[in-house]
């Protein structure tokens, strides 16, 4: 999809997360239908600070306290709405329409001074008129400015950076997900956006990172120690299986996950542990992965097997999309085993369920034993391995997400169903693995019974 869509449409609205206690995240959009406003989305990309500063300062004086909107859009988790007079029209780019008629892939790219706000109706994109926008970008800049702040500024748009809740994003048009046409910037608008829901499941966790400096498309790598010092990530020394100590990067706040974005990160990998109980882990994690020739329903009966066993067990878990062929499943225990006994103990599953249903599962890795059958992954329970953190994006078509989803929506969403465009609307709902870190098991006889199931078996 090409995103070379433009059209003017009135500001509604702006959103404010809870990192940013002046400036705004998002303007909420909006067209007339008659005499009432409908909403078709937001824009959360192409501000420059200058910019959101200048757009501030217009927007101050229209703030409202009811929504101008006919169906007031709903306040995503963590953030806030204000609502606005809806005098203010803006120029916006986009890739094109979705069906419930949202903007996809918006990019702020002025304010259209030249037109009454009852006048913006849903219609047709149009062509840019360069010379127009150069003129409203101008409008919009503060009038009164020193030398030094005119230099400033000019060295910032030739640097083209913009800032993302305080994280410098430096060639924030850069495409990261060519077919969808995801630029640099979006990345790092959704990580802000996601961030709040996000934070609590990585947060105090060792992470490794896919880095695709370049894009999808381009090459990318596996990260386990971050090069340099981004200040936004906090480092830990811990020993390897070599005996030697490395370092390693975790996250405390929302802006580290933005900054995963400067880094040209596209995927966030974690361990099952946190950093103050780094040889204890707290997340038990299964993934299935089926061979290529099965089709979905047999990936959603195998996570459905999965969990009957966890139950026979009392043990509660969640599942989340992998974002590519299959389910992650996620067991919450406290932090009171070792990482031999916690593989162990997930190795023992994935061979109840191998021995259990011998035509339908493995729990061998060999691709060439896989045929025809669902691997058991267990081992991403072992020290220092990981899996892909909830709500990362994934390096694949479609910029796809792993996503937490309730256990009730295994039968209506796909493993790679949940992507960057539908994730935001997606994560307005209850979160769906509430109450995950509050969940009090444990291990204790669980290895004893698990083997009594196993032997049981015929």
């Amino acid at each position: 999809i090409k995103c070379d869509h433009r059209q003017e449409f009135v500001i509604g609205g702006y959103t404010l997360s809870e990192d940013q206690s002046q400036s705004f995240s998002s303007l909420i959009l909006g067209v007339y239908e008659g005499d009432e406003l409908v909403t078709v989305g937001r824009v959360g990309t192409g501000f420059t600070d200058d910019l959101k500063s200048s757009l501030m300062t217009k927007m101050n004086p229209l703030k409202r306290k009811t929504s101008p909107f006919k169906e007031t859009p709903e306040e995503r988790s963590g953030e806030t709405i204000t609502w606005l007079t809806p005098n203010l029209v803006a120029e916006v780019k986009f890739a094109s329409w979705t069906k419930n008629n949202l903007l996809r892939q918006a990019s702020f790219k002025g304010l259209g001074e030249d037109k009454s706000a009852k006048d913006v109706v849903h219609e047709e994109a149009k062509p840019r008129d360069e010379k127009k926008a150069k003129k409203e970008m101008e409008n919009l800049m503060p009038k009164e400015e020193s030398t030094s702040e005119k230099d400033s500024l000019k060295k910032k748009k030739s640097s083209g950076k913009v800032s993302v809740v305080g994280v410098n994003i430096s060639s924030p048009d850069k495409v990261m997900y060519e077919d969808e046409k995801i630029t640099k910037e979006q990345v790092a608008n959704y990580y802000d956006q996601v961030g709040k829901r996000m934070l609590p499941y990585v947060k105090n966790r060792i992470l490794s990172f896919l880095r695709c400096p370049d894009g999808k498309d381009g090459s990318c790598f596996f990260q386990k120690h971050l090069e340099g010092n981004p200040k936004e990530f906090k480092k830990i020394n811990i020993k390897e299986s070599s005996g030697d100590e490395a370092e390693y990067a975790y996250v405390t706040s929302k802006k580290g996950l933005v900054a995963t974005a400067q880094l040209g990160i596209l995927e966030i990998h974690m361990w099952g542990s946190k950093v103050k109980a780094i040889e204890n882990p707290d997340l038990l994690v299964f993934d299935l992965d089926p061979d290529e020739e099965l089709g979905l329903e047999e990936v959603r009966q195998g996570v459905k097997d999965l969990k009957s066993v966890l139950d026979e067990l009392s043990l509660t878990s969640f599942i989340k999309t992998s974002g590519g062929k299959g389910y992650h499943i996620v067991v919450p225990i406290k932090p009171k085993v070792d990482w031999e006994e916690a593989k162990n103990f997930t190795g023992l599953i994935a061979k109840v369920m191998e021995k259990k249903w011998p035509d339908r599962y493995i729990s061998n890795m060999s691709k060439k034993k896989r045929k025809g059958k669902i691997y058991v992954d267990y081992q991403r329970n072992g020290r220092g391995a990981t899996s892909v953190a909830p709500y990362s994006l994934r390096a694949r078509k479609g910029a796809t997400v792993s996503m937490p989803i309730s256990w009730d929506q295994v039968d209506s969403i796909a493993p790679g169903d949940i992507t960057l465009e539908t994730a935001l609307d997606y994560i307005t709902r209850e979160d769906p693995w509430k109450g995950i870190f509050e969940v009090n098991q444990s291990l204790k006889g669980k290895k004893k019974e698990a083997k009594k199931t196993k032997s049981k078996l015929p």
